[in-house]
């Protein structure tokens, strides 16, 4: 595993778990392309935008979880792809939040990682139309 880019993960939940959406960004350019369950956007500053509309949701010491995280690096591009949710003071029964597939594509820029391309999903059920809710373990 490229140690950089769990480090980049690392950080990014302790920026998360803080509430501080400008250190969460920090390793994103600049028109950062984001796919999310609820939105579509490009830059940075809508990045940050949406998680400071996020945290409220969550409360106090939000918490990311990780399952299934499956890294593939070359020498400037890499990306990444597992299950994730957040949790946080505000949510009565973590085991009752859903898991989302998320997917984090990296490049290699002047010898550092950046986030280029961030996508978040939920499957669904096209017969119901309703999201199909992976709950439990994934």
């Amino acid at each position: 595993m490229n140690i950089e880019i769990i480090h980049l993960t690392s950080q990014w939940d302790k920026s998360v778990a803080n509430c501080d959406s400008g250190s969460l960004a920090k390793d994103y350019i600049e028109n950062v392309e984001v796919f999310d369950i609820g939105t579509q956007l490009v830059g940075c500053e809508k990045y940050k935008a949406l998680w400071n509309s996020c945290f409220p949701y969550f409360g106090k010491s939000p918490k990311v979880s990780r399952r299934k995280v499956k890294l593939y690096a070359g020498n400037d591009l890499a990306f990444m792809h597992f299950y994730s949710k957040v949790s946080g003071s505000k949510i009565a029964n973590p085991d009752e939040q859903p898991w989302c597939r998320t997917t984090v594509c990296f490049q290699k820029l002047s010898g550092e990682w950046f986030v280029v391309h961030e996508h978040v999903s939920m499957p669904i059920d096209f017969e119901k139309g309703v999201p199909a809710l992976i709950m439990g373990e994934p």
